[in-house]
């Protein structure tokens, strides 16, 4: 009996051993990434470092790192390398394995794979937007959402049309008013969030004083999008990361579709969102 005994422990042990060396295989195994940004625009590279930080949650990677070393759209020589670096603070975790670099990092995860809470969360543990941005976004806040409730607005032009349909100036109004009529609203301010120079007047035409927005941001006058090409590149994307924190912090967000404004639902997954026009399939 005792024999027995013996002969099932050795067996457990040796089971146990063979288990936690696999198991160690594996771990060793396992790489790290250093990514390198696509030639894209700013929140579409966010899309790709916040798969990157997904797969690391889920541990597909020893560690990973975001490096855009001196390439990409808003990359300016005086800001240093890295852009990634002038708007986040670095990311950089778990350990260096055999490191391999590679460009973006499959997009299509967040937006179609995503949940707005997952992001957020994600977010939270991983992405840390730079506190003198953050002051701007609270400095804006102070002095624009004066405690009434605020209507983001964003509409996205130049050459979206080429992803989703464009809608008219006329049409996209026509829709703020039938959600703001739907929702019972008769006072409420709306901030406004375009790459287009014209929608911009067209909504002030329309608002006046009720209509707020970024007076310093950059705008495409000639239906050009404005982060091709940029002589400001690292002013373009801190305009864009503004705009999209500004939209997150209203009450309603009415959106075209855009990365710009689908990441303002990632910062606030709580937020009423109107998708007024969606993506081609």
């Amino acid at each position: 009996m005792r024999y027995w005994i013996v002969l099932a422990a050795s067996c457990f042990l040796i089971f146990c051993s063979s288990e936690q060396l696999l198991s160690l295989e594996k771990e060793q195994s396992k790489r790290s990434i250093i990514l390198r940004c696509r030639p894209t625009g700013l929140f579409s590279t966010f899309d790709d470092v916040l798969s990157l930080c997904k797969s690391y949650e889920q541990g597909l990677y020893s560690g990973i790192e975001v490096n855009f070393g001196k390439w990409g759209y808003y990359y300016e020589k005086s800001y240093g390398f890295n852009w990634w670096n002038y708007y986040c603070e670095p990311i950089c975790c778990g350990a260096k394995n055999r490191p391999k670099t590679i460009t973006g990092h499959d997009p299509w995860e967040i937006e179609l794979n995503t949940s707005r809470d997952e992001a957020w969360e994600l977010i939270q543990k991983y992405i840390f937007v730079k506190e003198e941005i953050l002051e701007e976004v609270d400095q804006f806040c102070d002095e624009n959402f004066d405690g009434g409730l605020v209507v983001g607005v964003h509409y996205r032009g130049t050459d979206k049309y080429t992803e989703a349909p464009l809608l008219s100036y006329q049409k996209m109004v026509e829709q703020i008013f039938d959600i703001t009529e739907k929702h019972g609203l008769e006072e409420f301010k709306v901030f406004l969030a375009t790459d287009e120079e014209g929608f911009l007047n067209y909504m002030i035409s329309i608002f006046g004083n009720r209509l707020c927005f970024k007076e310093d941001t950059s705008r495409s006058t000639d239906g050009k999008p404005i982060h091709y090409n940029q002589p400001h590149p690292y002013q373009s994307g801190k305009d864009a990361i503004i705009d999209a924190l500004l939209l997150s912090r209203c009450d309603i967000l009415i959106r075209t579709s855009s990365n710009l404004s689908r990441w303002s639902t990632y910062f606030n997954p709580t937020i009423s969102v109107y998708e007024v026009s969606q993506r081609y399939k």
